[in-house]
């Protein structure tokens, strides 16, 4: 038996119209957000996924498990696959999430099934396929050996580590199937704030869209939808941003439209650091954002003196 691991329902959608013969798992989480350290699928893995999306997103601990844990857990019971065929996208959001999996896959000793990915094309979502195009992404899958998973377990480690200067080196010495992993990861760094300016990339964003036009939620996070490139986030994840600067950059009116604070003004035109206290125990990957900035002259992360 066969399985296939989908990055989210809209590719299960699109999957099911082929006829694969696979049992299908669909990946539903954001391991990009919060804190995901510790064993893999563990009882304590899922219970820190569980306080985390109550605490973030009002998600209670039983919808998380009908939406997430029902289906992860499957990957915990494979026996005896012929393969393992993993559907994710290039983006940061995809790239994390598959890392994950290929990470868990790798403990498995006894492990003699084939993994396999599938290459989609940089900046096309699998959602964006027509159904009849997944027979030739399947055909043209890529088989990963003991290397490839070798790597992706000390990937996912390092990703997970407090030393984000330990994890930086590693990205560059990717294997040869990682073909989107290097600008995937560097969105992930450029989610550490700006040491100039103490707001990150997609912080700033939102910063230059409210002050450019008059935005409800609704408009400025399909603003962020639309400009995004290797970010891969959804609407979940630019809502939790645009709530984590409210109300100290940002405020919406009366008539909810977003307007920039005067310190939100100051932050976006230069004339004031962001002191962001209030987001330091925020983990990005396994670093806390409080203990590092992203130096955007030298294009690498800098440790906060």
């Amino acid at each position: 038996m066969d399985y296939h691991i989908l990055n989210g329902d809209s590719s299960y959608v699109l999957w099911t119209q082929n006829n694969f013969s696979a049992v299908p798992i669909i990946f539903r989480e954001m391991l990009v957000e919060g804190d995901c350290r510790g064993e893999l699928l563990s009882d304590a893995f899922f219970n820190s996924r569980r306080h985390y999306f109550s605490y973030n997103y009002a998600i209670s601990p039983e919808e998380y498990d009908k939406l997430s844990t029902s289906e992860l857990i499957k990957i915990t019971k494979i026996e005896n696959a012929g393969e393992i065929v993993l559907w994710f996208e290039y983006d940061l959001f995809c790239q994390i999430n598959m890392m994950s999996v290929l990470a868990y896959l790798a403990t498995i000793e006894k492990l003699k099934s084939k993994v396999s990915i599938i290459i989609t094309s940089a900046n096309k979502g699998l959602g964006e396929y027509l159904p009849t195009a997944y027979q030739k992404l399947y055909e043209e899958r890529i088989e990963l050996n003991s290397k490839d998973l070798k790597y992706a377990l000390l990937f996912w480690k390092k990703y997970l580590s407090e030393d984000i200067n330990d994890f930086i080196p590693y990205i560059h010495q990717h294997t040869k199937p990682f073909v989107f992993l290097e600008k995937a990861m560097k969105a992930h760094l450029e989610r550490f704030p700006n040491n100039r300016s103490g707001i990150n990339k997609l912080e700033r964003r939102v910063l230059k869209f409210i002050n450019e036009s008059n935005l409800t939620k609704h408009q400025l996070v399909g603003a962020l939808l639309r400009r995004q490139s290797w970010e891969g986030y959804g609407d979940m994840q630019y809502e939790n941003i645009i709530k984590s600067i409210q109300p100290l950059l940002i405020i919406e009116n009366k008539e909810g439209v977003f307007e920039l604070t005067l310190l939100g003004s100051a932050v976006f035109r230069g004339k004031q650091k962001f002191d962001d206290a209030s987001l330091h125990y925020t983990y990005i990957g396994g670093a806390r954002r409080g203990d590092y900035y992203f130096d955007e002259g030298k294009n690498l992360v800098v440790e906060r003196k």
